[in-house]
């Protein structure tokens, strides 16, 4: 899986999406803010967001994870 954005420090990264949404796939790790607002965010088996989360669907599916942090974490 891969990685996008700062374990250590999510805050550093914030991903706005103006048409459309985001999938994360293949053990895949999204460390930071995610701006979804006209589409839908999927997180698959064994992937996580870290951060922030604002978007107009979400589904979490076979232990995806969504994983809060206040802004300046």
């Amino acid at each position: 899986g891969g990685v996008m954005g700062s374990a250590d420090h999510p805050a550093w990264l914030t991903l706005n999406i103006c048409g459309g949404g985001l999938t994360v796939n293949g053990g895949a790790n999204v460390y930071g803010y995610v701006a979804a607002p006209r589409g839908a965010v999927v997180i698959n088996s064994n992937c996580q967001v870290v951060g922030g989360l604002a978007g107009d669907r979400l589904t979490l599916n076979n232990n995806g994870r969504l994983r809060l942090l206040a802004p300046s974490e």
